[in-house]
């Protein structure tokens, strides 16, 4: 799940410039780090970092706000499935009566 929440933050506009002072803040610290050293760090830590950020900005966006937290996982399911018989007729209209659900 964090490699997708990490996917969207690198794809929004609003969050670049935190990905830029985060990159540059990993070169500062440690300046033996190559690029590809860089990209790994910043992939392992920049979610972590970003919420830090974010949420001691207390002028920070309720987008960027959002953002921080990541994904609700609190998906609403159900048990069962829907089951639609489809009419032969060539205008297939369908009624009420035709569907229901099966558990």
């Amino acid at each position: 799940m964090s490699q997708a929440h990490l996917y969207v933050l690198n794809n929004t506009a609003e969050v670049i410039p935190y990905i830029d002072a985060h990159k540059k803040e990993l070169t500062t610290m440690n300046l033996k780090l190559n690029m590809m050293r860089v990209f790994q760090e910043h992939n392992r830590s920049f979610i972590n970092w970003f919420r830090e950020r974010i949420f001691l900005d207390d002028g920070a966006y309720k987008t960027l706000k959002l953002l921080a937290v990541g994904p609700n996982l609190n998906v609403p399911t159900w048990k069962g499935m829907i089951s639609i018989i489809i009419p032969s007729t060539p205008s297939l209209k369908m009624t009420k009566a035709q569907c229901r659900i099966v558990e």
